[in-house]
Formats: structure tokens, C-alpha cells, sequence
């Protein structure tokens, strides 16, 4: 579980980040969904500032680690392609 709480994105685009986390999630049984809150609070801290922000203003906030993790692929995918503008 500690290792979760040290996989920080930093400079990673959100899909390279998601792929050994998952990996991660899967080996130390966290995949269940009474783990949520602890997996979304790891994303919390380990995600960009900024993605977390953006994140949490969406309305309503996304539940679950899985939306969660779908909003934040969704939200890196289009600031890329804004950026490729």
C-alpha cells in the first residue's frame, strides 16, 4: 500500500501513470470497490495540482476510483490536444 502512496505522476502524461499504479492496485488487492476512498485520496496526492483541481470542479465530482481515473484520462487526453493545437 505504501508504494500506491509514493507513485507520483509528476511529468508522466496520466496514461503512463495509470499502468504501473494499476499493476500496483492489482498486487496489493486494492481493487475492490471498499477501497475508493483510499484509492481516490492516493490520486489525490499523487495526480498533478492541477488535474486534481480540475478534477474536483467538474459537476457533480466523480465517485468512485474508477471515475476518477476515467475523468483524468478523459481531462489529460484533451489538454493534449489542446496543446496540439
Amino acid at each position: 500500500m505504501t508504494e500506491l502512496a509514493g507513485m507520483k505522476q509528476r511529468t508522466k502524461m496520466v496514461e503512463e501513470f495509470f499502468q504501473p499504479f494499476e499493476i500496483k492496485r492489482r498486487e496489493t488487492d486494492m481493487n475492490a470497490t471498499h477501497f475508493d476512498n483510499v484509492m481516490i485520496s492516493y490520486l489525490e496526492k499523487n495526480l498533478r495540482f492541477g488535474l486534481v483541481q480540475e478534477i474536483m470542479r467538474t459537476n457533480p465530482v466523480s465517485e468512485g476510483y474508477e471515475a476518477w481515473k476515467r475523468q483524468a484520462l478523459h481531462l489529460d487526453t484533451a489538454d493534449q490536444q489542446i496543446m496540439d493545437v
